[in-house]
């Protein structure tokens, strides 16, 4: 059985798999049919990912082996625990139009500094997209105010008050310190990531980055 921040990791890259986990978890036990109906994932998919899932010992079967119709098929314990853990995230923007690498970034994030990541969003270069914010800064501020804040700041972002301006193979990244704010910038596809950070958390950033390159860089299947 894999660690689970590697299976937290595995389940986040697809879109596939976390409908797939979150219709057994609501219904208990579903067939692949009732799963295709319930997600609108086309059966070929669910079969596909129910067969990942059983690999991994998330999912299994709940009917004999043998048994060739009304194959039910439910979350294991192991499963479930997973399933939990990924919903710990709570999401500014539809999952689905997240881009599996920047969602496993986030999670990435959340895992090793927990609260001290206040916010993360992508520019493409035209449109800001913001993917989470802290559950205090939810409660602090309405959520126009912060998406609106965000794109403001990402927008307006700018080279100055750089604090590290760094190359982890080939991922350029900076680092702005604020009062009450750190950024990280990481330029990827044509645009760049920028992560909040609380001004009082300190590590180091290119292992950071380094991680955030390896995601990247890695293949994700949907």
């Amino acid at each position: 059985m894999a660690d689970d921040p590697d299976t937290k990791s595995y389940v986040l890259r697809s879109t596939y798999r976390m409908d797939v986990i979150q219709s057994l978890s609501q219904a208990g036990q579903l067939t692949p049919t009732s799963i295709a109906q319930k997600t609108g994932i086309r059966q070929p998919h669910v079969s596909r990912t129910l067969s990942e899932l059983r690999e991994k010992d998330l999912v299994s079967l709940a009917v004999p082996e043998d048994q060739h119709k009304g194959r039910l098929y439910e979350l294991t314990e192991f499963g479930e625990e997973i399933r939990a853990k990924t919903n710990q995230i709570t999401w500014q923007n539809d999952i689905a139009n997240i881009p599996s690498t920047h969602r496993e970034i986030v999670a990435y994030l959340h895992q090793r500094l927990g609260e001290k990541v206040t916010g993360v969003g992508y520019y493409d270069g035209g449109t800001v997209s913001m993917y989470y914010f802290h559950d205090q800064m939810r409660n602090t501020f309405s959520e126009e105010q912060l998406v609106k804040s965000s794109e403001t700041l990402i927008k307006e972002f700018s080279h100055t008050d750089t604090k590290a301006a760094e190359i982890v193979g080939e991922l350029r990244y900076e680092v702005q310190s604020f009062t009450e704010l750190n950024r990280i910038v990481i330029y990827s596809d044509g645009g760049f990531l920028m992560i909040g950070l609380q001004s009082e958390c300190q590590f180091e950033y290119p292992s950071l980055i380094e991680e955030c390159k390896s995601i990247l860089d890695g293949d994700a299947s949907e």
